[in-house]
């Protein structure tokens, strides 16, 4: 799902030059499984829900699954996997996050 636009942020730039510099597959961002990028849905809920929002692995192996953490806390396991090009794939479809998300930081309060 590589997009062609003179409009990408530097980052996405930059990464396209550096995998295509050294004859890699195309650069496309991390992605949930519906193909929504994460970049578009998380920072538009941290500022929403002032919070922060992470996908992190801590010494996991490929396949192991990682998790979702909201302001450092511990939410949820999710798998984590990249396609053939070597892009990351997040084992949840946009919407579903974003509902849970929501439901975790309405627990809270």
């Amino acid at each position: 799902m590589v997009v062609e636009s003179e409009n990408l942020p530097d980052w996405w730039i930059e990464n396209q030059s550096i995998k295509l510099g050294m004859n890699l597959p195309a650069y496309d961002p991390p992605r949930f499984e519906d193909g929504t990028y994460t970049h578009t849905i998380v920072p538009v809920l941290e500022e929403e829900l002032e919070c922060e929002i992470l996908f992190i692995g801590i010494d996991v192996r490929y396949l192991d699954d990682w998790e979702i953490r909201i302001d450092d806390t511990p939410v949820c396991e999710i798998k984590k996997y990249r396609t053939q090009e070597g892009n990351t794939i997040y084992g949840i479809d946009s919407e579903k996050f974003d509902v849970m998300i929501r439901e975790e930081i309405t627990s809270r309060n």
